[in-house]
């Protein structure tokens, strides 16, 4: 009876070994990859670099670093194409910010809101020289994002865009009745172009190139209310580019 149990006693043993060696990974084996948080998250600590282009932004960059594994920001720089009627479309620079946050719904879905800031030092709004005048533009767009896969993503959301003149803002801080150059076939001083808010409606999505790089592509339609907005050009904001994270 003693040899019986010490028998038996010796097979759970080997028993429970042999389910925890065929449980762990092999030695020497390469971990299993692990899906990407696209383009927009990187693994915290982790600084990125992105070059983009599209309309109106034919060439703009990103520097950006996560501080978590689901907040992350980026210093944009770049050149925009300034829609204005009647009159040759010049390029402006442009420079800001992009914080984004991404809030995780289940392993592989999460909100994610991006929200960009760009200031423009000169965009002329008139028909005339006095026309010139710096602006505040904010894009805050909340997005519902889903991992397919390893290596893509894609996401859709709506958001707006608000569009602001720093002289105006001087005018009011000041007490002050707006007053902004003619705009378009006005003659009046007072129907210069002082700003705006306008509703978006967005998607966009990344795929992983290699391990620590992603193309990525956005698209979005501007609208008042449901129809198309009337901006001075398209009322589309097309980008497409590649982001690597070091």
């Amino acid at each position: 009876m003693r040899y019986l149990a010490r028998l038996a006693a010796a097979a759970v043993v080997l028993s429970v070994s042999g389910i925890a060696s065929a449980a762990s990974p092999e030695e020497g084996a390469a971990p299993a990859p692990q899906p990407s948080n696209g383009d927009l998250f990187p693994t915290a600590g982790h600084a990125t670099a992105a070059v983009a282009t599209g309309v109106p932004f034919p060439a703009i960059a990103e520097i950006g670093y996560a501080f978590t594994n689901g907040f992350a920001l980026g210093a944009i720089g770049g050149v925009a194409l300034a829609y204005v009627p009647n009159r040759p479309t010049p390029s402006v620079p442009t420079a800001g910010i992009r914080p984004r946050l991404r809030i995780a719904t289940s392993e592989h879905t999460s909100l994610v809101l991006i929200a960009p800031m760009l200031y423009y030092p000169s965009a002329r709004t008139g028909t005339t020289s006095d026309g010139d005048s710096s602006w505040l533009v904010a894009r805050p767009e909340v997005f519902f994002d889903g991992a397919i896969g390893e290596r893509w993503h894609v996401a859709g959301g709506t958001g707006f865009i608000a569009a602001v003149s720093t002289e105006a803002l001087g005018q009011v801080a000041g007490g002050h009745t707006v007053v902004m150059p003619p705009y378009n076939t006005s003659t009046e001083s007072t129907k210069g172009f002082a700003g705006g808010i306008w509703n978006t409606v967005s998607s966009r999505g990344s795929y992983r190139l290699a391990e620590q790089t992603h193309l990525f592509a956005e698209a979005t339609l501007v609208l008042m209310g449901v129809a198309p907005a009337e901006v001075g050009g398209p009322p589309i904001v097309v980008t497409i580019g590649a982001q690597h994270t070091f």
